[in-house]
């Protein structure tokens, strides 16, 4: 007996024919696209009839149809005009009346004076022995050390600075001569006697009226406010401190801060060199120049200084010796003048000598034998007053 498969695969073929040949007739309508009509009408007509709608009135709902009473109409908040802050006055200015200053009133002189002065490089060794002219009573100071209602502030070798109680600055002298002497010096105020500017660089020095107007080398120093110039704690020369615009300093070309590097072609780093500078240029003759060489705003500036007698004609007297301290002679004419082996002296100065019995000569004598102890900004000295 043969197998009933023969049935089921004819079925299936017949089933299978059927299907693709629905699938071929139909393909050419499943792959044509439908037809796109346009919607300019639809939208058109659907905005008219939106804009022809009237929207219903909601009021009558609530207003006129409220059932319960519950409805409350809502208060609208009113808007309120702006208004601008009005703007007060400005105030009326009050004048100022400037408060008179107070009358200023001077204390009256300590009752004391200067017995001695020991003056010190280091101002906590300088002492100053005073006497109190009421009890005879003699004490010895230091600065900062109260004195009644004062307090001294610096010792010098001929002179202290006080400062009392209301503020005001006193200057105490040893000798009557040195207290006369500085006013005279703060009444002229010109220099021109002593320095002329010649050029930029270049200045006529009178050494005669130099000496007479600054008395010592001390006093020389302090003017200028001079200390010692240092670069990496090494000295390099001298700094020019703090001068007034009518100081010798001023005269001289020179302005706060200058570092003055060499003198004569001879760096001024140690008290040798200096003393040996000083013992230079004291004994120079008329004519001599001598050029300094200064760092100011780093920057090298040489300066030249000529020692002329600037037409100054005043004698000096010693004794009974009249000298004329200065001759009519020009630079140039000092120099012609000068003998043949000049230049050779030059170079020993040494030979070139100062009247023993002349107050240059005294002066340069006591700066000397100052700057041999000491070296030093205030040269330490110890002043009394001359015995009767």
């Amino acid at each position: 007996m043969k197998s009933p498969l023969w049935i089921i695969n004819s079925t299936l073929a017949i089933t299978f024919l059927s299907i693709l040949t629905f699938i071929l007739l139909s393909l050419g309508s499943i792959i044509e696209k439908p037809r796109m009509t346009s919607l300019e009408g639809v939208i058109k007509q659907s905005a008219v009839k939106r804009e022809d709608q009237k929207l219903p009135d909601v009021r009558l709902i609530y207003e006129d149809r409220d059932l319960f009473g519950t409805y409350k109409p809502a208060i609208l908040p009113q808007k309120v005009a702006e208004q601008l802050p009005i703007i007060p006055p400005p105030p009326i200015p009050k004048p100022i009346i400037p408060q008179q200053p107070p009358p200023i009133h001077f204390l009256e002189p300590l009752p004391i004076t200067i017995n001695g002065i020991i003056a010190s490089s280091n101002e906590t060794k300088s002492q100053v022995t005073i006497v109190n002219t009421a009890t005879k009573k003699t004490e010895s100071y230091r600065v900062g050390d109260k004195l009644f209602d004062a307090y001294i502030i610096r010792i010098f070798p001929k002179k202290i600075i006080i400062i009392r109680s209301n503020g005001q600055q006193e200057t105490l002298f040893m000798y009557p001569s040195d207290a006369q002497k500085e006013v005279e010096n703060l009444k002229d105020v010109s220099w021109e006697d002593v320095v002329q500017k010649q050029a930029e660089l270049v200045f006529l020095v009178n050494p005669r009226t130099f000496a007479d107007r600054i008395g010592s080398l001390a006093q020389f120093i302090d003017m200028l406010d001079v200390t010692t110039a240092l670069k990496q704690d090494k000295s390099v020369g001298i700094r020019i401190g703090n001068i007034d615009q009518k100081s010798i300093g001023t005269a001289l070309g020179l302005i706060t801060g200058d570092s003055i590097v060499k003198i004569h072609d001879v760096a001024p780093l140690s008290t040798e060199t200096r003393m040996a500078l000083y013992d230079t240029i004291t004994t120079l003759p008329m004519g001599s120049s001598i050029k300094v060489q200064i760092i100011r705003k780093n920057k090298l500036v040489v300066h030249e200084y000529l020692l002329n007698d600037l037409n100054y004609e005043k004698p000096l007297s010693l004794g009974k010796q009249t000298l004329n301290a200065f001759s009519q002679r020009t630079v140039k004419q000092a120099v012609n003048q000068l003998p043949a082996e000049q230049p050779k002296e030059k170079a020993a100065p040494a030979a070139v000598q100062t009247p023993p019995n002349s107050a240059i000569g005294q002066i340069k004598k006591q700066d000397h034998e100052a700057m041999k102890q000491f070296g030093s900004k205030q040269p330490g000295s110890i002043s009394s007053p001359k015995s009767a």
